[in-house]
């Protein structure tokens, strides 16, 4: 019987390891080697600027702690943690965004996208010792409108969460 079995270092790093069990006689031989040689059953490529979480979709938060991050421009060999549990993938970004894909589906799943707000703000006026009392003066930043225009506003305390 041959196989190959996903340890993970205390990192949470998965290993491939190549595990080979032979019957002689009445004896079990049990080898490991390293299974570098062997393709892994799913290579995760993040070519994106931002680390992504992984994980094997599961019922419940039974499967939380396998979790584990794709970190930004690399590549993770990955098999399931649970080989009877559902055979979908987990990728998760900032804010909790998430979509669950299916490997053995061809082609492009759904995008994951997340918000990455920015502000050039106008120092002075976040001053909190402000000379005026006038609240449509504090805390400036520059505001890009859907035409493209930029504009001095007030920040939105909304948007910047």
């Amino acid at each position: 019987i041959r196989g190959s079995e996903l340890f993970r270092d205390a990192d949470e790093t998965p290993r491939f390891v190549r595990v080979e069990v032979i019957l002689n006689s009445a004896v079990f031989c049990v080898t490991f080697t390293d299974a570098e040689y062997y393709p892994p059953p799913i290579r995760i490529e993040n070519q994106s600027d931002v680390p992504v979480l992984y994980q094997q979709q599961s019922e419940g938060p039974i499967g939380q702690h396998l979790r584990t991050i794709c970190k930004a421009r690399s590549h993770i060999d990955y098999a399931w943690d649970d080989l009877y549990g559902s055979r979908r993938i987990v990728l998760q970004v900032y804010e909790n965004k998430s979509h669950v894909y299916d490997p053995s589906v061809k082609g492009i799943g759904p995008q994951l996208v997340y918000e990455n707000h920015m502000y050039i703000q106008l120092a002075a006026s976040f001053n909190t010792i402000s000379s005026s009392k006038r609240t449509e003066e504090n805390e400036l930043v520059l505001e890009t409108l859907q035409k493209g225009k930029v504009i001095l506003n007030k920040q939105n305390r909304v948007d910047a969460k």
